[in-house]
């Protein structure tokens, strides 16, 4: 039984898979397997990822096309590794990914880290700064902050918060407010580990891919649940997250000098705030 599962769904991503499972299994460390379930039907996926040859490499090809969050925790069930990680068909891991975010899971449950965007843009980085779990929590409830194919945990606790849900859009972003909201410990690691590939083709970047007539109620539900956990007011879909200005210092104050410049931007840009009364 290897130590770490790495999982990865491919669909129409034959000319960018090949790249994603070559540079991820030369990241992992030794005792590690990658997963890769092709969500077929898709022969040019299948023989790009076939182009490769390491015994650790697990290929699955389906004949449906059963969409990424059940490819997911189908590869979620089916496998039996002590850790879990993500990794996109269309990214690229750095060769110190694993180095740089598994010893993080002695003090929290899933980590992330920083990436570098390229694709529709010039490559940059992302937000640079390690963000600690009140940090996370605090930005969950406006926006997601994190990459899901750097995503690293425990299978105890991806588990222990349900696994993927089968939804269409948002899937991660559903698990990491369901696992924050259950008292999990989301984390993210300075280090970028991975470049990740921007397209007008991704879901999330859809027009109204975060409508709420097209979001699962669960999301709704786990922010508010969220919420409520860090002592702020629930809200629907229907509005943002408001914050008297007291409550923006209060929760400000629960963030190091080093983030709280980033967390006033995320705040003027995805929240509101209101008068007290």
């Amino acid at each position: 039984m290897p130590h770490l599962s790495v999982l990865m769904a491919g669909y129409r991503s034959g000319t960018t898979i090949e790249s994603a499972v070559r540079s991820t299994l030369k990241a992992m460390p030794r005792d590690s397997e990658l997963v890769v379930a092709i969500d077929g039907p898709d022969e040019p996926t299948l023989e790009a990822v076939q182009r490769v040859q390491d015994p650790r490499l697990d290929i699955r090809a389906r004949a449906e096309n059963i969409g990424l969050a059940r490819q997911l925790q189908y590869l979620t069930d089916s496998t039996d590794s002590a850790l879990v990680a993500r990794m996109d068909s269309d990214d690229v891991s750095f060769p110190w990914r694993f180095r740089a975010t598994v010893p993080a899971l002695k003090t929290a449950d899933f980590v992330f880290s920083s990436a570098i965007r390229f694709g529709a843009i010039k490559p940059r980085p992302s937000y640079p700064a390690p963000l600690n779990s009140t940090e996370v929590n605090f930005t969950l409830l406006m926006v997601c902050p994190l990459f899901h194919p750097t995503m690293v945990t425990t299978r105890a606790a991806l588990m222990d918060v349900g696994g993927y849900r089968a939804i269409r859009y948002a899937e991660d972003y559903e698990l990491w407010l369901r696992a924050a909201a259950a008292g999990k410990r989301l984390v993210k690691v300075a280090a970028p580990t991975i470049a990740y590939r921007l397209s007008p083709n991704q879901m999330s970047a859809a027009a109204g891919v975060f409508d709420p007539d097209r979001i699962a109620p669960d999301l709704w539900q786990n922010q508010a649940a969220l919420a409520a956990r860090m002592n702020l007011p629930a809200w629907g879909p229907d509005a943002r997250l408001s914050l008297t200005a007291a409550q923006v210092e209060s929760l400000l104050a629960r963030t190091r000098p080093i983030n709280r410049r980033y967390m006033r931007s995320q705040i003027g840009r995805h929240a509101t705030v209101v008068s007290e009364s």
